[in-house]
């Protein structure tokens, strides 16, 4: 996770932030409230030393709670609540593929943004967002 958090940082149009505790909690009652998924302990994890990631096409959902502003993980998975179900989070996008975490499987999976079909799932939080990000 080490080699994904320097690239990160060196290529993140956002500035480098951290997640702070609250903010956290914050997110997991909001997101048990609306009836999401929770966030597994390892997107956590990352949030808490990298609050999400922009760049070029290609974002990873961090922890803003402001009202539409769809880099916070509670309102993207609001915004796309119709086209995936309760028990899969959204946790990052690009042009042209979903990141999402399946809580029943325990599996993160890529899903094509037009058919959505399945395409790569991962065990691991680092290998998928290598995916998405394409590094």
């Amino acid at each position: 996770m080490k080699n994904l958090l320097t690239y990160l940082a060196k290529n993140n149009d956002f500035s480098h932030n951290t997640t702070k505790a609250e903010m956290l909690i914050f997110a997991q009652k909001t997101l048990k409230k609306l009836g999401f998924a929770s966030l597994p302990q390892e997107l956590a994890d990352f949030l808490h030393l990298q609050n999400g990631f922009k760049a070029e096409d290609c974002h990873i959902f961090g922890i803003y709670p402001e009202p539409n502003n769809l880099m916070d993980i509670v309102n993207a998975n609001i915004f796309y609540q119709d086209k995936f179900s309760k028990d899969q989070l959204l946790i990052a996008e690009n042009a042209f593929d979903f990141l999402l975490y399946d809580t029943t499987k325990q599996i993160y999976k890529i899903i094509d943004k037009q058919d959505f079909n399945v395409l790569e799932e991962y065990k691991t939080l680092e290998k998928a967002l290598e995916n998405i990000i394409k590094i």
